[in-house]
């Protein structure tokens, strides 16, 4: 993508999907827009111009994205971590309890760790 470019909400659908691996639309749509394929479908097409508060929650706190990156372009796609603010997001990560039953479940790009060794 040219630099020039502006980073419409579709063309960040694209990134996204890519990105955090998801199959297609579908998932995408399962994972982010509460399984409302026809709001996924306007976010991707540009018919629908900005993510609401809960995808942008979902994408943030689950997926690690950078909320800057998601409503204004800018930053990197993904938040970056400093060995302070590190440990509170790592508590966050999945984690099975005494009953072997997920308790909580959040995406860690393992790209994080590489960009603090490389600091």
């Amino acid at each position: 993508m040219d630099k020039k470019e502006i980073l419409t909400t579709q063309n960040k659908i694209k990134i996204l999907i890519n990105k955090l691996n998801f199959r297609n639309l579908i998932d995408f749509s399962d994972s982010i827009v509460g399984g409302k394929y026809n709001r996924a479908l306007g976010l991707s097409c540009g018919r629908v111009k900005n993510f609401n508060k809960y995808e942008i929650e979902i994408l943030e706190k689950k997926y690690n994205v950078n909320k800057n990156w998601l409503l204004f372009g800018t930053g990197p796609i993904f938040q970056i971590f400093t060995k302070e603010n590190l440990d509170e997001f790592v508590l966050k990560l999945e984690v099975i309890n005494e009953s072997q039953t997920v308790t909580d479940g959040y995406y860690f790009d393992k790209r994080v760790f590489k960009d603090l060794e490389n600091g």
